[in-house]
């Protein structure tokens, strides 16, 4: 898998990893703030970014993608977690600034239409996969079936479905682009 950055690790460390938080009591081996430019890191870095719940509490995402695009080696993957902006999660936070649907990190990926607006100077990704669903993995075939349906279909889910059956969580993986 390569050099892994844990942005944002809190208590949860991924074993392997350079973990990276900003409260100093967390189990992080680097204490930085997300939001202070440019990240302790040197250009090319990470083969992969994983980033849990942590999108949603940044000031400025646009400054952010330019930073994980700068620190990830070409061909990386950034996995982003975040809360749906239909779920209730999203909204009982004070902390949260940003809310994100299945197009909101369109922005920065080269091959859509939102890319055109050019809000990040570098970052340049590649979608590689979208996902909806639940932290945890369900038993119950009914959700699962459900989620499925919601995965193959994201544009009908949000457009018709995410009022009725909103999902706790999106997924996005990217890719850097040259």
């Amino acid at each position: 898998m390569g050099r892994v950055l844990n942005l944002g690790c809190g208590q949860t460390q991924i074993s392997g990893a350079v973990n990276l938080d900003v409260n100093p009591r967390s189990r992080a081996e680097v204490i930085h703030d997300l939001n202070a430019f440019p990240y302790p890191f040197a250009d090319n870095a990470f083969d992969v970014i994983v980033s849990r719940s942590i999108l949603e509490h940044l000031s400025d995402i646009p400054a952010v993608m330019d930073e994980l695009y700068r620190i990830l080696k070409p061909g990386g993957r950034v996995i982003i977690q975040v809360p749906y902006f239909r779920s209730q999660d999203a909204f009982n936070d004070p902390t949260h600034k940003a809310f994100f649907a299945a197009h909101s990190l369109d922005y920065f990926v080269y091959d859509k239409k939102l890319f055109e607006y050019k809000y990040a100077k570098h970052a340049k990704f590649k979608l590689i996969g979208l996902w909806f669903g639940w932290p945890s993995a369900s038993k119950n075939p009914a959700r699962r079936l459900l989620k499925a349906f919601i995965n193959a279909r994201p544009d009908f889910y949000e457009k018709y479905l995410s009022l009725i059956f909103p999902v706790k969580i999106i997924n996005y993986e990217l890719e850097k682009l040259q």
